[in-house]
This record gives C-alpha cells, sequence and structure tokens, in this order.
C-alpha cells in the first residue's frame, strides 16, 4: 500500500499543469520517469517523512512561490526537506509561519526544554526539524541557503481560491501554485468563564508557551496537571525535576487509557508516585480560582474538594488549526480537513498534510 507520502506527492505530480500549476484533474496515469520513490514501507507522519515522493518538472523553474507552505510545524519542515531534495524549492518554494522560528520538533517542548538549569535543557537550534529523524538541522539559515523563501510571525489570514491567493495578516499576497496547508492542531482550552484564561494557567503548543511555563515553574510551588496523557506526563516528571508538589487530575481510570492497559498503567503510576507525583482519577474539574493577586490559587473539583496549585497546566488534547480555512469551505464537520487517497481537499489546488488533516489523526491513533 502507497505510503501518505508517496500518494501526496504522485497527486501533485499527476496534476500539474504547464500554465496554471496544479488542478484537481489527476489523470491517475503517470510515467515512471517523473516519480522518485521510496521502498521505506509504514504509513502515518513516520513514513510521510521518510518516504515523501516528489515529482521532477520543468514547469515553474523559472516562477516564484509556486509551492506555498502555510504552517511551520514538523509536518511543514519535512515538506520543506523532500522539496530541496528533489530540486523543486529553489526560488519556487515560499513557508508562512504564524511562530518567530523555522520549524522545529514540537515534542522537546513538553521534555527536554522544561528541565531546570541545571540539568542541561534543550534549546534551539538543538532540535530544529529534521534532528529528530536523524537528518540535517534545518536552522533559518538552511532555509537561506535552499532558496526557501521564509514569512514569519504573519500568518495566513484568508484565502481567494479563484486567483490562487493567500493574504497574510500584514497583507502581503501570495499567489500559489500549489497550496500545502500544514497548520497543524492548537492546545484544548478551557473556556474563560471557568478560569481557563488565568495568570498562572498553562497551555503547550510553541516556544512561547514553554518559556511561559518556565517562568512559572521558576517561582512555583505547587502543580496541578490537568490530563492523564503524553503531555500530562512530561509535564509532570518535569515538575518533579523542579522539586514541585505536583498533582495530576484526570477524568479516566487510570494514565493513558487509549495506549495503556490498567496494569501497565499502574506500574507508570507507581514510578511517578515513588518521585513524589500524586494522581487524582476519575475526577473532573468545575472551575479554577483565582486568588486576591488574581493569579489561580486552586482546582475545584465536581465534588466540591479543591486542589490547591500556584501553576496549573491544562494538557486535553488539541483541535485542527483550521479556522482560516473555514470561509472557504474546508472545515469539515468532523473538525479537521476533509481529503482524499491523495491529501486532495475540496478545493482544487489545496492539499492537506499533518495533523490537521482528519484522517491522518486517525492512522495515528490506530497506530498508538
Amino acid at each position: 500500500m502507497p505510503s501518505p507520502a508517496r500518494r501526496l506527492m504522485a497527486s501533485i505530480s499527476s496534476t500539474l499543469s504547464l500554465k496554471h500549476g496544479l488542478s484537481l484533474r489527476p489523470t491517475h496515469q503517470q510515467s515512471a520517469s517523473l516519480i522518485r520513490t521510496s521502498s521505506a514501507p509504514g504509513i502515518g507522519f513516520r513514513s510521510f517523512r521518510r518516504s515523501f515522493v516528489a515529482a521532477s518538472s520543468s514547469a515553474f523553474s523559472n516562477e516564484n512561490r509556486e509551492f506555498v507552505i502555510v504552517g511551520g510545524g514538523n509536518a511543514a519542515g519535512y515538506a520543506a526537506r523532500t522539496f530541496v531534495e528533489h530540486g523543486m524549492a529553489d526560488g519556487k518554494l515560499c513557508m508562512v509561519t504564524k511562530e518567530p522560528h523555522a520549524p522545529y520538533e514540537r515534542p522537546a517542548l513538553t521534555k527536554a526544554y522544561l528541565f531546570p538549569l541545571d540539568k542541561k535543557p534543550a534549546r534551539l537550534p538543538g532540535f530544529h526539524t529534521c534532528v529528530g529523524s536523524g537528518g540535517e538541522r534545518q536552522t533559518p539559515d538552511w532555509y537561506k541557503e535552499k532558496g526557501i523563501e521564509m514569512i514569519y510571525q504573519d500568518p495566513v489570514a484568508s484565502i481567494d481560491i479563484e486567483k490562487q491567493t493567500v493574504t497574510t495578516n500584514s497583507g502581503k499576497l501570495l499567489k500559489y501554485g500549489a497550496l500545502i496547508v500544514a497548520t497543524g492542531c492548537t492546545a484544548s482550552r478551557f473556556p474563560e468563564k471557568i478560569g481557563g484564561n488565568l495568570p498562572g494557567v498553562h497551555y503547550i503548543r510553541d516556544l512561547g508557551d514553554a518559556d511561559s511555563l518556565i517562568s512559572s515553574l521558576e517561582k512555583a510551588k505547587k502543580v496541578v496537571v490537568v490530563g492523564g496523557g503524553y503531555i500530562g506526563m512530561e509535564v509532570a516528571a518535569a515538575a518533579v525535576g523542579w522539586k514541585l508538589d505536583t498533582t495530576i487530575v484526570f477524568p479516566e481510570n487510570h494514565l493513558l487509557q487509549r495506549l495503556f492497559t490498567p496494569s501497565l498503567a499502574q506500574r507508570y503510576e507507581q514510578f511517578y508516585q515513588e518521585n513524589g507525583v500524586k494522581f487524582l482519577k476519575g475526577a473532573s474539574i468545575k472551575n479554577l480560582e483565582a486568588g486576591s493577586d488574581g493569579r489561580v490559587s486552586g482546582v475545584k473539583l465536581e465534588d466540591g474538594s479543591t486542589l490547591e496549585a500556584d501553576t496549573v497546566v491544562i494538557g486535553i488534547g488539541g483541535k485542527p488549526a483550521v479556522s482560516s480555512f473555514e470561509s472557504v469551505g474546508l472545515n469539515s464537520s468532523v473538525g479537521g480537513i476533509e481529503v482524499d487517497g491523495l491529501f486532495r481537499t475540496k478545493v482544487p489546488g489545496i492539499f492537506a498534510i499533518g495533523e490537521l488533516k482528519k484522517d491522518l489523526v486517525a492512522v495515528l491513533w490506530r497506530q498508538w
């Protein structure tokens, strides 16, 4: 079965048009000479970055921004590398991101990045894409050297499907031949009315979020982590490194209920408890309470009890970051961007990859 990467780039190459760039009317037949494939097996994001398939073409050799990647996360970074590997980037590829940094490996943000200073925490450029797969570290200079136009801190605000253009927040207008949406997910948040935006309440998605949490950890005494998944476990482990009173609260019966069996979860819970972490399982949160200074001071549960906390970290999952595309009908009823087997959206010339794509999220959950 072809990998997602192979299907995506086969789709792009099959729809190349000398005049207009891309359409969504593939011939479903391609010359083998145009396709370079990888024999790497697998399905999901790992195979995406291992076996991304590119088709060489002279159609865009003198044109800029024929390919525009919207997003600056892992999927965007690995896609850029693949375009470079196949000679399709120099002077033709543009990446638009809301972040001030080149793509980096986000998993580090809830792991080594949160270490206390005496534990030698991870810092950029140490975890730029693609070090997670043993590849070359793609620093900002790497993108310059490869002829990739990088637009930082200027996310896409609107799309004109007919003209095949995107407009950024600053008003920059970009024309594209093919648009690859790789905006990833945003952290799910508690509503403001129950204290979700109080000072001292943290969500982790980008470097700014992690830096804000570190500032709180430096002064914290009692930390409550909401969520029994990967984020919750990793942040709790970091809090232990800071020697803080740490409690994990979640509604499930055990840690990582979608992945762990009860017996395996018990072993992890025991290890955490031996290091001072407390667990409150099967608990639902009513609201977050504020102290006299306006900062979070506690987590009130549905049973009426309250956990004292001066720092609260919410790790309850994420949702696809597709708000910029809702007006053009890209956001499906399931919350992500609906694509077919070749990563094509229902809008001609627009593809979607990564966490925001509805079926890839499902594939990843099956793998876990």
